[in-house]
């Protein structure tokens, strides 16, 4: 059981946790910088021509009124970094393992050489002269405490970010880059009430809502008899919650690696439980069976399927909004597995069966014929 209940933490983890931090690796990465195309190559050589408008997008998002022209005429390598990042995003946006690593420390030295670049042209620029100053002294739980607060006006800038790079529109991908900096670094920070006293003590709701958001029709009476160590599971998320919003630096990590651990025992309990609900065991065969890069694929380029449930999971939580928690992550577990619309589950046309670890033993519930799972796993 220990061996299984490890297994379950460390393709979870990977899938979820690891691609998931990747993706907002390289959409932080793009939004310091300047920009990035999801769709690759062919727009490489073209961006380089619409630096000003990128740049004076920025300029306009972070409300600094100095004069584009001169700043542009100073930042002599623009261009250059500028096309240099595309290709690096080009290189993420293959899924080859390799290529990603590479690509991602081209966008770090990109970043980091805008920011070179910027800092001796920002002598007459009050707010690059500030912004420069945040980047440098920022405190890092700040962000993540702006970000759990006001987290819609964060995510739907990000969300704008992406839309404008696939129709091309420079100027709004800048702008969207200098409002969410705008945002992170220079807004000032107005707290709101996060008392989450009561998170947890109404299991049945998040069950509920949980099951509404993965689209889940079976039984709930069933379901929830079938769970006995749910009300363990979300008082030990309620914990993990209570901690990270501290927002005390050592809280706050325990407070993560608590939410991971609840996460997997409710991962556990759902497999024990999965017999009679389709999505369920769908949910289960696609954590132990998608590649990891399809799930970076999904939360690059379906940015807002992605960040509405998450954003909607961060609203309800101080609200005390139980039945919405569970709504949300239902939901975030649905686009991320089991909407076979998008890119995730495309191109999958054998099963490895030699994996150490199998979740369960019933069939795929979209190949009955040839993905049974063995009986030893």
């Amino acid at each position: 059981r220990r061996q299984r209940q490890m297994c379950i933490r460390d393709r979870y983890q990977r899938r979820v946790h690891g691609d998931f931090m990747k993706a907002i690796a390289i959409l932080f990465f793009c939004l310091v910088a300047i920009s990035c195309y999801p769709t690759g190559i062919s727009s490489i050589g073209i961006l380089g021509d619409k630096s000003y408008d990128l740049l004076k997008g920025f300029l306009d998002g972070i409300k600094e009124k100095g004069d584009a022209d001169k700043l542009k005429r100073c930042m002599t390598e623009l261009d250059l970094i500028v096309n240099n990042l595309v290709k690096a995003v080009a290189l993420i946006f293959t899924y080859e393992e390799e290529k990603v690593r590479l690509g991602l420390g081209m966008v770090e030295e990109a970043t980091m050489r805008f920011l070179q670049i910027l800092r001796p042209c920002a002598k007459d620029y009050v707010q690059i002269t500030k912004l420069l100053e945040a980047h440098q002294n920022t405190d890092p739980l700040l962000l993540l405490r702006k970000l759990l607060t006001k987290p819609r006006g964060y995510f739907d800038n990000l969300s704008l970010f992406m839309e404008a790079l696939k129709k091309k529109n420079y100027y709004v991908v800048g702008l969207s880059i200098g409002k969410e900096n705008y945002a992170l670094y220079l807004e000032d920070f107005v707290s709101i009430d996060l008392t989450l006293e009561n998170l947890g003590t109404d299991a049945d709701d998040l069950l509920k809502g949980f099951m509404a958001g993965l689209k889940e029709t079976g039984d709930f009476a069933k379901l929830r008899a079938c769970l006995t160590q749910l009300d363990k599971v979300v008082s030990m998320m309620k914990q993990g919650i209570e901690m990270i919003y501290t927002f005390d630096r050592t809280q706050v990590v325990y407070g993560f690696l608590i939410l991971v651990e609840a996460t997997v025992g409710f991962l556990e309990i759902l497999e024990r439980c999965q017999d009679g609900y389709e999505q369920i065991i769908k949910l289960m065969y696609a954590i132990n069976n998608i590649e990891r890069f399809k799930i970076l694929r999904k939360f690059v380029e379906y940015t807002r399927l992605i960040f509405d449930p998450l954003v909607n999971f961060l609203e309800a939580l101080p609200k005390k909004k139980y039945y919405d928690v569970g709504l949300a992550l239902g939901q975030l577990n649905y686009e991320i597995f089991i909407n076979v619309k998008q890119v995730l589950l495309n191109n999958i046309t054998q099963v490895d069966y030699s994996l150490p670890c199998l979740l369960y033993t019933s069939p795929s519930p979209r190949d009955l014929s040839t993905s049974r799972m063995p009986s030893s796993a």
